[in-house]
Order: C-alpha cells, then structure tokens, then sequence
C-alpha cells in the first residue's frame, strides 16, 4: 500500500532526506502562525527520522508536507487508510482523526496555532509508528503525545470560540465605520479556516416594537452578512438571523448589535 498518499508523488524512489530537509529550513513560511508552526513541527520530525530513525523515505515524506504548509496549502492530517495498518486498528485511528480535523477546523488552527501543529503531527508520528509497528515503545509516545495534545487543543476550542460584536446607532441598520475593523478581523479569522460557519445574529434595545424591532434585527444581521461577503467571505458559510429585542426593559445602547460566532 501506498503511504503518504499524495505526498508520496513528489518523492523519489531513493528519497534523500537531507535534500528535502534543507528545502525546508531556508524556505519562508506564508506568513500565518498554523502554517509556520506546522513548518516547524514537520521540519522537527523529518529530521528525526532521517538522522536518529535514519528513514530516508518518510524523512522524506514529512518535510514535503513541510514545505507544503509553508507555502500555504492545505496539509491534512494523515489518512490511515493510505498506510499498511491493520484492519482493527483503523477504526481507533478513524475516530482520532475525526476528532483532531473538527478541533483543527473548528477554530483551532487560529486560537492556538502551535498546539493544533503539534496535535497533528504528533497524529501522523503516531500512524507512521502504527505502520511500522516494531518500535512499541516509540509507537506508545507518539500516541500519548497526540491523546495530550488533542485534549489541550479540544478544550481551548470550546472556551475560545471566536465571537466578535458590533454595535449600531439607536433606531439603525447602518453599518458604522468602526464596525468595520471589527469585520475585517472576522474575514482574516474565515480566511484561516477550510470548514466554518459563521452564525450572524442581529439584536435590538426594547424601544419601538417587538414586530418592528424583529424586523430591525434582522436588517442589521443581513447588511453585517453582506458587508463579511463583499470582503471575500463565501455567502453559503454565513447564517443571519434576527433575534429581536435582548435585555429588559431598560434601554441599554450595548443591545443594539449584532453577535458574529465563528465555529
């Protein structure tokens, strides 16, 4: 079976190691804290295995997806079917896997970029250990490394889900300019992210009317989704919904806004 997928395209047969290491050492990373920090932990990895392992194919084949993550694709994490595991431990790997990907994705790769790195390559250590499978106590590190990881990567996820706020004016749907530094903050974040949802919810003080401040609500969520679109934001990934009035019955200037979840 074929390891590494499409990695395994760009290698050659004898795969020197070195050649690729040193590609990846003098390489500029695109500028984002995920990409640098998988950089460097890949660059890490394939130099372990190619000058303490002396593994020359997967020394290969790691600093490859390095250099991938420098230049700013999309590196996932590995696909254990793509590797000579057995059947019964494929489902364990599966269910790690899908795990580490929704964290990643769910905001990870931006609130804590050097953990999700270090999650996902301790993950692929991990599978390249269970392949091998003749250095169990290589393969336990590798897997107690990536259960940590994942755990610390899963709670940071859930307390720092990114939520922005903008306020309008009393009585108006109208985009301020501040509001406008606020929402090239949400794009940046979007823009880091391969699978998100950004929930838009519009929100009114208690004067004027439940049915009109329903409307109001809605108005402000629609022209904040608008605004997230024409900064390059996909439409299809941004839900707006009015709630209506928030609060009680004292008129707060905080209640005219509009709440921005990214998940």
């Amino acid at each position: 079976m074929v390891k590494a997928g499409a990695v395994a395209a760009l290698l050659t047969t004898t795969g020197c190691a070195e050649y690729y290491i040193d590609k990846l050492e003098h390489v500029q990373s695109d500028g984002y804290p995920f990409a640098k920090a998988l950089k460097a932990e890949y660059e890490a990895y394939a130099k372990t295995e190619s000058r303490v392992n002396y593994d020359q194919i997967d020394g290969s084949a790691f600093a490859v997806k390095g250099l991938q993550a420098a230049h700013g694709l999309e590196v996932l994490p590995e696909d254990p079917e793509m590797w000579d595991i057995p059947a019964d431990k494929l489902p364990m790997l599966f269910e790690a896997r899908e795990r580490l990907l929704f964290a990643i994705h769910k905001s990870g790769r931006v609130i804590a970029p050097d953990l999700a790195a270090r999650a996902q390559v301790s993950y692929d250590c991990w599978v390249n250990e269970m392949e091998e499978g003749f250095q169990p106590k290589e393969m336990g590190k590798c897997e107690m490394a990536f259960k940590q990881n994942l755990i610390e990567l899963e709670k940071a996820v859930d307390q720092h889900t990114p939520t922005f706020s903008i306020n309008f004016d009393y009585n108006s749907p109208v985009l301020r300019k501040d509001a406008m530094v606020t929402l090239d903050r949400v794009a940046k974040v979007a823009a880091n992210m391969s699978d998100f949802t950004i929930k838009v919810t519009g929100r009114t003080d208690v004067v004027g009317g439940r049915k009109f401040n329903l409307r109001l609500s809605q108005k402000r969520a629609e022209n904040v989704k608008d605004a997230l679109i024409k900064m390059g934001v996909p439409g299809n990934r941004i839900e707006a919904v009015g709630a209506g009035e928030f609060g009680k019955k004292e008129v707060e200037p905080k209640h005219r806004r509009v709440d921005i979840e990214i998940s």
